[in-house]
């Protein structure tokens, strides 16, 4: 095995790209262009805009957003972590994720075309049910309904 010791490294015009730490860490001068596919930890932080304060990076993302149509045969349109989804009755839908979350306690938003705000219940790990009600509160179905997830993934 080989190794590569540096400490700098530089550009040809004398500039330094990049440094490295004696406990291995890489800082980099300007933009860092990455391609490929990389994997991010749970425990990558961002720096605010304003440089005050970090953010846990992973419990930022939405873990989950779809878009469906709820009238007729529902289908998914487009979706992040959905695998199925479940027409339960007039109005009402079963989601059900792909990769489960670890515990029932994350927020849900969720919106519809018709109806505006509907609200969610029975969520639990693997998914959970949103509800579409008329202003004269009959159930109704929504031909667009759009749902997200924040919270952590299993």
């Amino acid at each position: 095995m080989s190794n590569l010791l540096v400490q700098n490294i530089k550009h040809t015009n004398n500039t330094t790209a990049a440094t490295v730490s004696s406990s291995g860490g890489v800082a980099v001068a300007g933009t860092l262009a990455v391609t490929g596919v990389h994997t991010v930890g749970n425990n990558a932080v961002y720096t605010s805009d304003g440089g005050a304060v970090t953010q846990n990076l992973v419990q930022g993302l939405a873990k989950s957003w779809i878009n469906f149509v709820g009238t007729g045969t529902i289908s998914i349109s487009d979706s992040l972590n959905f695998s199925s989804i479940n027409d339960e009755d007039t109005g009402q839908y079963g989601l059900t994720f792909t990769n489960n979350m670890g515990n029932a306690d994350y927020s849900i938003d969720t919106h519809d075309r018709n109806y505006g705000g509907g609200w969610s219940d029975s969520n639990g790990t693997t998914g959970f049910d949103t509800r579409r009600r008329h202003e004269n509160n009959s159930y109704s179905d929504a031909s667009q309904v759009w749902a997200s997830t924040h919270g952590d993934l299993a």
